[in-house]
């Protein structure tokens, strides 16, 4: 692991992305997003989590639509 991981590692540790498939982790997930934009200026081992979050975040939000057409 290069020593430069190291905060990545830890945001992935604090709160793992995983497909969202309830209300519940929906919120949970967006609550950390909110957390990072509030923050301001991000790292970018932030830049690249925020990615991750707000994909897994579309994607369940893609889905939900579908099932409600």
């Amino acid at each position: 692991m290069n020593k430069n991981d190291k905060a990545y590692i830890e945001l992935l540790r604090a709160f793992p992305p995983r497909p969202i498939s309830s209300e519940a982790e929906f919120l949970a997930t967006q609550n950390v997003i909110n957390r990072l934009i509030d923050k301001g200026k991000l790292t970018p081992d932030e830049e690249d989590y925020l990615d991750i979050l707000g994909n897994t975040v579309y994607s369940y939000e893609e889905n939900i639509l579908k099932l409600k057409t």
